[in-house]
């Protein structure tokens, strides 16, 4: 039987818990705190666990649990990958504007 109130409470579980898991690290990382990063790597098992909920609630077939499994690894993956597009592009502003004021 297909539970579709689980199903609902399942997938905003997922969204909101991608967008914690991106805030927390991007927040930890930028304050230097291990205990925000590791706070948001414990965000990223609730999301992992809410696809789980997800596919299970919902009864669906392996085509898309298959979809289910992209979209988990995308929200570990973009987060890590624009906070190091972020750093990577500031400190080469930060590195030539430092370097044309001590022309």
């Amino acid at each position: 039987m297909v539970n579709i109130l689980g199903g609902a409470l399942a997938g905003a579980a997922v969204v909101l818990g991608g967008g914690a898991y991106a805030l927390l690290l991007a927040y930890g990382r930028r304050r230097r705190s291990a205990a925000l990063v590791r706070l948001a790597y414990a965000t990223l098992a609730v999301v992992v666990l809410a696809v789980i909920a997800l596919a299970s609630s919902l009864r669906l077939g392996s085509a898309w649990i298959a979809v289910l499994a992209l979209v988990a690894i995308g929200f570990a993956l973009a987060p890590e990958a624009i906070w190091r597009l972020c750093v990577g592009t500031h400190d080469d502003t930060a590195r030539d504007r430092s370097a044309r004021e001590n022309v």
